[in-house]
């Protein structure tokens, strides 16, 4: 087993592989589940507010919005729930809204209302698949170079061995 993590570039690659591998099921998972989890905190930033996480995963998508309230929430929750296409956008009623929107990316801030503000980054699972695949890749199939020190023994080695043989019959002079 020791032999398999010998270089960082193995060991990298099959943790990238990994990660790769988990974001995929994730993925995968969306078809079928939407897992939600909401995290309410004391605001940082206003002492009298709290900040609602709501982390989401569905549809291909993981969705996260901090909402800055004055309304307090349970601290945590977390549901699981069958996928559902019909996902509210979380700008619906929202009249303040700075948004931006590409590729299933999704990155924005509203004010709902007027003692709170929201924002939203939706990111497609490809995104977080795809590059991890791609850097496992590279470090598990790419060209290993062997440290300068193992090129200079192979080679050492090469001459003797030539050397051994003129001297045992004249054979090797090439």
């Amino acid at each position: 087993m020791a032999v398999v993590f010998r270089s960082w570039r193995r060991t990298f690659g099959l943790v990238a592989m990994l990660l790769a591998s988990i974001a995929m099921l994730a993925w995968i998972r969306t078809a079928a589940i939407s897992d939600v989890i909401q995290v309410c905190v004391k605001s940082l930033y206003r002492r009298d507010q709290y900040d609602i996480h709501h982390i989401a995963s569905f549809a291909g998508l993981v969705r996260w919005i901090r909402l800055t309230s004055v309304v307090r929430m349970r601290a945590f929750n977390m549901n699981t729930v069958p996928a559902n296409e019909e996902w509210d956008d979380p700008y619906k009623h929202v009249p303040d809204v700075a948004r931006w929107q590409w590729g299933g990316f999704d990155f924005g801030r509203g004010k709902p209302m007027e003692d709170s503000s929201m924002v939203v980054w939706s990111i497609p699972y490809w995104s977080i698949v795809w590059p991890f695949l791609l850097v496992s890749l590279l470090l598990l199939c790419g060209r290993q170079v062997r440290p300068q020190s193992e090129v200079a023994s192979a080679e050492t080695r090469d001459h003797c061995d030539r050397i051994s043989r003129i001297k045992q019959g004249g054979q090797g002079a090439t």
